[in-house]
Order: C-alpha cells, then structure tokens, then sequence
C-alpha cells in the first residue's frame, strides 16, 4: 500500500531562501523573477504524482519594498497567477528576514529594502548574512514569530489592506508554518 504525502511544498525564488528557514523544499536552480517562480510551482505540479490529489504547493517570494513598483507589479501578477493555478502563497513584504525578526521582536517599522531588515535582525543574530542556515538560532522562538506575524495582520494588514503588497511590513510565511506543523 504505498502511503500518500499531504506535505506542501514551498517554491521560492532562489535556493538561499529555502535554507534560511530550514523547512521548505524549493528547487535545486535559481528561480529568478516572480513569473518564474510561478512557472515553477506549476512544473512541480504537472510532475507530481497525480496519484497523490492531497498535494499543495506554495509560492513564497520577497516583495523588496514598497518604493519597488515594478517588484510590486510583479509581485501582484504573481500572487493572481497563483491563485488561479490553485497555489498558495506566502510573501514577504519587503523580506523573508522580517519573519525571521518577528522570531525576536514585533516590529512595525518600515523597511525602505531587505537590506535594512538584514540589518535590524543582526541586533539578534550578528553573524547573519544572505542564505545563512539559521534555522538552529531561531526554531525555538517559531511561536514567538507566529504570535507576531499574526498580531501585525490584525494591527497593521487589516487597516492598511490585506493584500501583502500593500501591507508593509508584513509576511505571511506563518502560514506554510503553521501549515507544516499540522502534519
């Protein structure tokens, strides 16, 4: 009897994402581009075993900022495309490393970049960089990261607008997170 996998998987746009959080599966080549990433997830889709209809797929991707609008262009194409394809998605707006902040701290100051994110997250783990696998540092503040991700939904997301690309900062990685943990 061969048992059915109900684990999601988590298409990123670039392999140092999918390390950083120690729990996404993503592609071994870089998906550069928010089109791509849907592409992507879609690929992964059409090669999965349609055996196996309890499958999701997620697309999880950085939105850069609200001063990017053609990031945010994309990005908003993006989001729709998944949705259509019946994806999921978790975004970062404007980087995964605000989620990993909220493992620390409930911030709603707004970042120009992911660089000043990087930045403020070194406050807490001074060694990090881009692609650092940190999951080791911040797994055990995952519900910390939880309670303030969703605390910022209700704040911040619900008066600004829900959307992730309006909503800054904001991120929806808990989520897949809390997705995962259901399993």
């Amino acid at each position: 009897m061969r048992i059915k996998s109900q684990m999601p998987i988590g298409v990123t746009a670039g392999a140092k994402t999918c390390r950083k959080c120690g729990v996404l599966c993503c592609f071994p080549h870089r998906i550069d581009g928010y089109t791509t990433v849907v592409s992507a997830a879609k690929e992964a889709r059409d090669a999965r075993d349609c055996e196996d209809p309890f499958f999701e797929i997620w697309v999880v991707f950085d939105t850069e900022g609200i001063q990017n609008t053609v990031r945010q262009q994309s990005a908003r194409r993006a989001i729709s495309q998944a949705s259509n394809l019946g994806f999921r998605h978790a975004v970062s707006n404007p980087s995964f490393e605000y989620w990993l902040l909220l493992h620390f701290e409930y911030c709603v100051k707004t970042f120009p970049n992911g660089a000043a994110v990087e930045t403020a997250l070194k406050k807490y783990i001074p060694t990090y960089g881009k692609g650092m696998n940190c999951f080791h540092i911040v797994r055990k503040h995952t519900p910390t990261a939880i309670k303030n991700a969703v605390k910022n939904h209700e704040d911040r997301c619900r008066h600004i607008g829900p959307h992730p690309c309006d909503c800054h900062p904001s991120t929806q990685i808990h989520l897949l997170i809390e997705r995962i943990q259901s399993f």
